[in-house]
């Protein structure tokens, strides 16, 4: 049988990403001389064997403090960063390009794994996750929002993003601003309670993105989640929701196996926060 070539990589593997010119990094990125870490996800490229770099438009820095304050709070198994650059310095939801340098991790992720797990396999899967979730949960942070501050992302906050909310009073605003456009709409009850007062300080931190093609699982069985770019600092009942509306491409069994475990807390918080569903993503602007 022929050889597989090795694959070339932009930088030496003693290379310090820290240190080096933000230019160089981009460079390897937009010239894809760093090769993709694999044809289904041209996003992450490997600058060397241990590093690799995630870019793409609208990314913030939030991702990557996010994973640091779960690296520095808890166990769980995260890349460790070495830098965050923004293209022309720009920090905006729209027009920036982000490029998140981080170690390599390594496992197979859980979407490849899954289809050839027996049921015990996947129970074992599925607990380890959840203990994350629960992990995460004894974060605790005064204010809501992304790490560090900025434009909240993912499902709760619309496809083009919300915020940034500097307090919990902005945040139950901006969902009871929803619920008004629930009720105009006719999707919801008229007397649908406001948002007022229930998102509390301290929050949790959350990933709000629990699909499986972001955890990966190494040779002795150990679980580490990737892509942070949802996550941030919210109620706990926040990451039950995202996984109820961002769950579209995971495996039936998985879906009801996390739900079972969802289902057994926050039910009536939920169910409150699924009322602005049609605002979210409908009627995104109104």
């Amino acid at each position: 049988m022929p050889r597989k070539n090795k694959p070339t990589f932009p930088f030496p593997e003693d290379t310090d990403f820290i240190s080096i010119p933000s230019d160089a990094i981009i460079h390897a990125v937009e010239s894809k001389s760093a090769p993709p870490i694999d044809s289904k996800n041209p996003m992450v490229r490997r600058l060397n064997s241990k590093t690799l770099v995630k870019s793409s438009r609208g990314m913030l820095p939030s991702e990557a403090s996010a994973m640091k304050l779960v690296a520095a709070r808890t166990d769980i198994r995260v890349p460790e960063i070495y830098r965050f650059i923004s293209r022309e310095g720009e920090m905006s939801r729209f027009g920036t390009k982000g490029y998140l340098v981080m170690g390599h991790l390594p496992g197979q992720t859980l979407a490849t794994l899954w289809p050839g797990y027996n049921k015990v396999q996947k129970e074992r899967a599925v607990a380890k996750i959840w203990d994350a979730v629960l992990k995460l949960r004894e974060v605790k942070i005064g204010e809501p929002g992304p790490i560090g501050g900025g434009m909240a992302q993912g499902g709760l906050f619309t496809q083009y993003g919300a915020g940034p909310f500097p307090s919990a009073q902005t945040l139950e605003e901006w969902y009871s601003h929803k619920l008004e456009v629930c009720k105009r709409f006719k999707r919801v009850p008229n007397d649908a309670p406001s948002f007022e007062g229930r998102f509390e300080p301290p929050f949790c931190m959350t990933h709000q993105d629990l699909a499986l093609r972001n955890m990966l699982i190494d040779d002795e069985g150990e679980l580490a989640l990737v892509d942070w770019a949802f996550a941030g600092a919210y109620p706990p009942w926040f990451e039950i929701y995202a996984f109820g509306i961002l769950d579209f491409n995971n495996p039936a069994d998985y879906k009801k196996m996390m739900r079972e475990m969802m289902s057994r807390e926050y039910e009536e918080e939920t169910k409150h926060l699924r009322l602005v569903h049609y605002a979210l993503f409908t009627a995104p602007f109104a």
